[in-house]
């Protein structure tokens, strides 16, 4: 309205016909609560479903991704020994880690990460990313609208 008014012109506005305001929430992704898989996805075997009972999805993720446990890798006892392991790297990071966070964590541990969603059945990549670090973790995202999990 200012730089209307200043135009040499000398116009003025008289009446604002129509404002239109949209608002989002926004809900940034975050891995959060234990979710049991699809059977579409548990019966392939191919994804560690950690059994967890407080926030720290994403560190029991990693752990399952860097430790390969033998037998039983769905237990969280499994990866408890070294859940001190990252502790410099999560410094800032808040459980339930944010998919901003996650990069960030992968920047200072030298581990580069993927992680896909799994939606109307068919598993998407959610953030590829193209530097490659000392190793490599694949996360799946899962939601409980898509029973989905991190």
């Amino acid at each position: 309205m200012e730089q209307f008014v200043i135009r040499p012109s000398q116009r003025r506005l008289k009446r604002i016909l129509r404002i239109e305001l949209r608002m989002n929430k926004y809900n940034p992704l975050r891995g959060a609560s234990y979710i049991t898989l699809p059977k579409v996805l548990a019966n392939k075997k191919a994804i560690i479903n950690v059994q967890y009972n407080d926030n720290k999805c994403f560190l029991w993720s990693i752990l399952s991704g860097l430790q390969q446990a033998d037998k039983n890798s769905y237990r969280v006892s499994k990866y408890k020994k070294c859940e001190n392991e990252f502790v410099n790297t999560l410094k800032g990071i808040v459980f339930p880690v944010k998919l901003s966070d996650v990069f960030k964590f992968a920047k200072r541990s030298n581990i580069s990460i993927n992680v896909y969603c799994f939606n109307n059945g068919n598993i998407a990549p959610l953030d590829i990313r193209k530097d490659k670090g000392d190793k490599h973790i694949d996360l799946l995202y899962i939601t409980k609208e898509n029973r989905l999990h991190s």
